[in-house]
């Protein structure tokens, strides 16, 4: 008996503070106005690592365009570098895991902002399918968290989480451009790259506008809001809300310097004798250069980035026989920054 009324008296008390948290926690929608992906990334990383327990955030953001790899991922894999140096468009590194995504303004990027404890990534996905089914748009959520419609792919998911606080983060293609998707993420050289970064499943995508001729990123955006937080409250920052702070997701050092170390191994010919090469690439820079087994002769300085310029460098150093190896290579790769 004694032991019932301590339980009920427990259970009252656990309900009192559940109730007490649900109306004191605030959901908050915001909507970054930059277009810039290091801004916004920035951006989303400001409001994670200063979250507020008792707010739950929902962060709204659009990029010119870009493609994003995640954390432990090779841009070099991953994307189309020439493609994208030859289109303008930007490469960048994300803090959460998962694979490469492309983004353009029309692409609507999700940020759900909590605690640890409150993370729940299905939820979320619900609450996207929920609002886009008030759009008129049906769409599911399968087995990888990936939100698909008719079959296709319209959103990707990834995740953050420390020790008290997470975040979940998503795409949502609208009305993006599918032929620089397509070309900006297929790599025509990942044969010859060895590497053990995490690499990205392809899925056939499409876009919201495909099943709603007038949908919008302005109707997603409101319908979002409207059901994340009923009042549909928009707080509206840019890059001014960083406060002249350094921009870290800019850098060389972070978007290529992370890369996990990796290889390229090719073999070609040259006035029909072949050619065996292997370089060795270790936080984006070269470490090693092996033409038929054997190092090339000059001592290679630790900071030779793995760049057009630094091959340029080296081949100007060397003999008549491995500089022709070294342009053939630069020459056939177009693949470096």
């Amino acid at each position: 008996m004694l032991l019932s009324n301590s339980i009920r008296k427990l259970e009252k008390i656990s309900n009192f503070y559940t109730t007490f948290r649900c109306l004191h926690d605030q959901r908050r929608v915001i909507k970054s106005t930059s277009t810039n992906i290091y801004n916004n990334l920035a951006i989303e990383h400001e409001l994670f690592n200063n979250h507020n327990p008792q707010e739950d955030i929902l962060m709204l953001w659009q990029n010119s365009p870009c493609v994003v790899v995640g954390r432990h991922q090779n841009p070099w894999v991953e994307a189309n570098i020439p493609y994208l140096r030859e289109n303008s468009i930007s490469i960048a590194r994300r803090n959460s895991g998962g694979g490469a995504v492309y983004h353009d303004l029309g692409n609507l990027n999700l940020t759900f902002v909590t605690t640890k404890q409150k993370y729940y990534r299905r939820k979320n996905l619900e609450l996207i399918c929920d609002a886009l089914k008030s759009v008129g748009i049906n769409s599911e959520i399968n087995d990888r968290d990936d939100i698909l419609m008719d079959g296709k792919k319209i959103s990707g998911t990834a995740a953050k989480l420390t020790r008290d606080k997470s975040y979940h983060h998503c795409t949502l293609l609208v009305n993006a451009d599918r032929k620089n998707l397509s070309n900006a993420l297929k790599n025509p050289h990942t044969e010859i790259i060895k590497t053990n970064a995490t690499k990205s499943v392809r899925s056939p995508v499409d876009n919201l506008l495909s099943a709603a001729s007038d949908i919008t990123i302005d109707k997603v955006e409101n319908a979002l809001a409207d059901h994340f937080k009923p009042d549909n409250n928009i707080e509206y920052v840019n890059e001014e809300f960083l406060k002249n702070q350094e921009n870290e997701f800019l850098i060389w050092d972070w978007i290529f310097g992370k890369t996990p170390k990796f290889s390229i191994q090719e073999s070609f010919c040259i006035d029909n004798e072949k050619i065996n090469i292997d370089i060795t690439i270790t936080k984006g820079h070269i470490t090693s250069i092996l033409i038929n087994e054997t190092p090339i002769e000059i001592v290679l300085r630790s900071d030779m980035k793995f760049e057009s310029k630094t091959f340029l460098d080296i081949a100007q150093r060397l003999r008549s026989k491995d500089k022709e190896v070294m342009l053939s290579l630069l020459k056939r790769l177009n693949l470096i920054v």
